[in-house]
This record gives structure tokens, sequence and C-alpha cells, in this order.
């Protein structure tokens, strides 16, 4: 190898590195490498957005999902005073009504609700929908499989939405799903 001066660069055989001076080495390529990738996903990080830069920008979220236990998904609506007025459940995978009623049970316990005031249930071959009407909110509960005559809770629960009455949502397509 010939004799190296300060800034003179030469090819390091069998090496995929260059010696720059005496100083540059193949530890310091990857070292440099790797602060490199830790720089572009540390920029890329500060220049991704956290939910408190939507709500400068947008105002408070109209609604809100969540991953709750079991696969279920949580979307939760709301009014313009910030109040609850609608939540959509969409399960990941079916579930038995018996499961699934003690997420139904977290979200809006029975002493919650009111007293029922009526359910009715509809159902085919293979799908079902239950509506139960309590004096504070409004329960339907879509299914696949078989169903009873109340409720259609033999089936399998894919999806479930709670209404909050008198509390009107946020957005138009909100109200319209929820038929206020």
């Amino acid at each position: 190898m010939s004799t190296v001066t300060p800034y003179a660069y030469e090819r390091v055989p069998n090496a995929s590195h260059f010696l720059i001076g005496r100083q540059w080495t193949q530890n310091a390529q990857t070292t440099c490498f790797d602060n490199l990738i830790s720089y572009i996903v540390e920029l890329a990080l500060a220049l991704s957005q956290v939910s408190s830069d939507w709500t400068k920008c947008y105002g408070p979220p109209t609604a809100e999902r969540n991953l709750l236990r079991d696969g279920v998904i949580l979307t939760v609506f709301y009014s313009n005073e910030g109040r609850t007025c609608k939540a959509d459940l969409e399960l990941t995978r079916p579930q038995p009504f018996a499961s699934f009623d003690s997420v139904l049970n977290d979200i809006i316990p029975l002493n919650e609700r009111g007293k029922e005031i009526r359910s009715i249930g509809l159902t085919s071959s293979l799908n079902g929908i239950a509506s139960t009407d309590y004096e504070r909110v409004h329960i339907s509960v879509n299914s696949s499989g078989t169903g009873t005559a109340k409720g259609a809770t033999t089936g399998n629960v894919v999806s479930a939405t709670i209404s909050w009455k008198g509390v009107p949502c946020k957005l138009e397509e909100q109200k319209i799903a929820t038929g206020k």
C-alpha cells in the first residue's frame, strides 16, 4: 500500500470503503449510514402530525375510533356540545351475542339505558337485526346466522349502533345514520 497523506483517497483492496487519510474505516462508514437513517426517521416523525395539530387546525373531532377488547372497533360521534350522540361497534370477527353483550354493557350499562320501551327482531335464513328502544338510548344489533324473534340474539353479532336520545350529532351524515 502506498503512503497516505491526510487528504489522499485510496481504494482499499478487498473492502467496500475508501480510505480518506488514516481515519476512514468500514466502521465509520457504517456509523455514518446508521446516523443518516436515524436522521431520516427522526425527520419523518417530526413532520408527522399529532392529534392536537388536527384539533388546532380543524376544531374538536366529531368522532373518535378505539380498538376495544375481543376485536371490537368502537367509533364514537359527538354533538356540538361534545356529548356522545352515537356509537358504532364493528366486530373484526363475528361473536356470539352472549360475549358481545358484555362489551355492550361496558359501553352503556343497563342502568344507564333507562326502562326498556320496546324490542323487535327480524331474521332471514342468514342474517338478523335486533332493535331495542330504551328511555335514553336506542340500540340496534346486526347478526349473521340464526336468530330469535326478540333480538336476533342467537346468531353471531357483526355490528351494532347505540344512539343517545335527545343528543343531536354534529354532522348531517351522522344525523342521517342515527335516524335523527
